[in-house]
């Protein structure tokens, strides 16, 4: 489907009014929001054709800034973005803003819907764990298996220990002699979560995060 003229100048109100429509119209084919989208029964899968090959969906959010951004407290916005890749490489990239736009789960699994995806199809889901993500990927396919990226979650162990480093050498041991063991120990402590969820310490992980989250708030 073409939108620019093939001939001719190109105007720009025009231009803007043309995609204004067509985004206009594929709003209104889009169905409507559901809190699931898994449809029929067990019996009913196992009447579908056999599946295709298992997608592979990542997901991620982010904040992004306003252009009219009048102070440092408004004018931001969260962005959930995200791919759905095929074993043969095919893929397809989507992103929303969460908190604006309503039908958040419905315009992914219409994504996944478009590449073929059966209620007896495979889908591993792939996230951080945060709040809007997780919402985002429930009950979208009975086969769903949702997988931690643990690289995100490094990440945040990182900045934690790049915190505890600043606080070392801000708070000098000769005027805050009490304070160094217990950097030392909360430092040694963020070390030790990076492999609590390796050898299947989830809940070990969980209650030592929000410990070490606790220690370090009570610095500020």
């Amino acid at each position: 489907m073409g939108i620019l003229p093939l001939s001719g100048n190109i105007n720009r109100t025009s231009m803007q009014r043309h995609q204004q429509c067509v985004a206009e119209r594929m709003e209104s084919e889009l169905g409507e929001e559901q809190c699931q989208f898994i449809e029929r029964c067990p019996r009913d899968w196992a009447k579908q054709p056999p599946p295709g090959p298992p997608l592979t969906v990542g997901l991620d959010g982010c904040y992004v800034r306003a252009s009219d951004q009048r102070s440092k407290n408004e004018g931001w916005f969260e962005a959930l973005t995200g791919k759905s890749i095929l074993p043969d490489g095919s893929d397809k990239v989507f992103a929303f803003v969460n908190q604006y736009d309503t039908k958040l789960k419905r315009r992914l699994y219409e994504v996944l819907k478009s590449q073929g995806l059966q209620m007896n199809q495979q889908i591993v889901l792939l996230s951080d764990g945060g709040d809007a993500v997780r919402d985002l990927q429930y009950y979208l396919s009975p086969e769903s298996e949702h997988l931690l990226d643990w690289f995100h979650i490094t990440m945040r162990l990182t900045v934690m220990r790049q915190m505890v480093k600043g606080m070392t050498t801000e708070l000098k041991p000769d005027k805050y002699p009490e304070t160094q063991s217990l950097l030392a120990d909360l430092s040694q402590r963020l070390q030790s979560l990076k492999y609590a969820p390796i050898i299947g310490h989830l809940c070990v992980f969980q209650s030592s995060l929000d410990l070490a989250y606790a220690s370090m708030k009570s610095f500020f």
